[in-house]
Formats: C-alpha cells, sequence, structure tokens
C-alpha cells in the first residue's frame, strides 16, 4: 500500500464490508420470499441492490477518480481512509427508504418492520429525514475532508 488509491482499495473494501455486516435485519437479499412471489421482499432487494451495491460502488469510482490522490505519502493514505467512512452512510439511506415511518409499508408487513427496528428501550425517530439527511451528510463530511486532505 504505496499509494492513495492502493489505500483507498484496502479502506474502502474493509469499511463496506462492516457496513453489509449491520444490514442483516433489514432483509436485504431475501431470496426465500422473492421465490414465492413476495412483491415486498422484491422491493426490499432492488432498494438494497442500489443502496448497498450500486451506490457505494459508484461512489467508490467518483473516490477513486476524483478525491483520493494517486500520489505516495501519508496525507494521500489518510485521505483515503476519511473517505473510505463515507461507505457507512448508504447503510441510513437504506433505512430512510425501506424503514422510515413513511414508506416501510411498500417493503415490509407491520410485524417484520418491529423486528427491523427493534432497538430495545432505545427509541429513535423513524421519519425519512431522520435517517436520510445524515446518511448524505456522512457520505459528503467525509468526502469532503478527504477531498481537502488530498490537495494540502
Amino acid at each position: 500500500m504505496d499509494t492513495g488509491r492502493q489505500a483507498l482499495v484496502l479502506f474502502y473494501a474493509f469499511f463496506w464490508a462492516a457496513a453489509l455486516s449491520v444490514t442483516g435485519r433489514y432483509q436485504p437479499f431475501d431470496t426465500p420470499s422473492m421465490l414465492i412471489c413476495d412483491g415486498r421482499a422484491w422491493r426490499r432487494f432492488i432498494a438494497s441492490l442500489v443502496f448497498l451495491n450500486i451506490a457505494p460502488i459508484a461512489w467508490f469510482i467518483f473516490l477513486y477518480l476524483c478525491v483520493v490522490p494517486d500520489k505516495d505519502g501519508l496525507a494521500p493514505i489518510v485521505a483515503a481512509a476519511v473517505a473510505s467512512l463515507s461507505v457507512f452512510g448508504f447503510h441510513r439511506i437504506l433505512h430512510a427508504f425501506i424503514a422510515s415511518e413513511q414508506l416501510y409499508h411498500w417493503f415490509y408487513t407491520i410485524e417484520q418492520v418491529q423486528e427491523v427496528r427493534d432497538r430495545g428501550k432505545f427509541t429513535q425517530p423513524q421519519t425519512f429525514i431522520a435517517h436520510f439527511v445524515p446518511g448524505s451528510l456522512y457520505i459528503v463530511f467525509f468526502g469532503s475532508i478527504a477531498w481537502f486532505i488530498g490537495i494540502m
């Protein structure tokens, strides 16, 4: 790992894997339910494909080509590490689309969404904005900080 771009590949892979590991409760790729023609499972699959696979790949390409410098040194590697943290935002955005009060009925039954949201005695807002804005800010904030570090 000599350059920022090489570091980006490594860090992004680790952080993306960590982000994906916490999405199981959403049943994003519920293929058994898809095989019995459960429309909600198909909609979760499509949303998950977009927000957990396609969008992070597109974001990675943008970071690789436009944000993280292909140079040696500490600053490009730090920029890569910081840029990679942005991948955690996609998990929040997925929640905004499939488990928020406004949209969950397209993706879950009432019983299923309670399982997704069950966090014990701690309750948090389940609005679209409460999850979409932090997820988007996570992507923009860490991408911007990485860009700033990379141009220094």
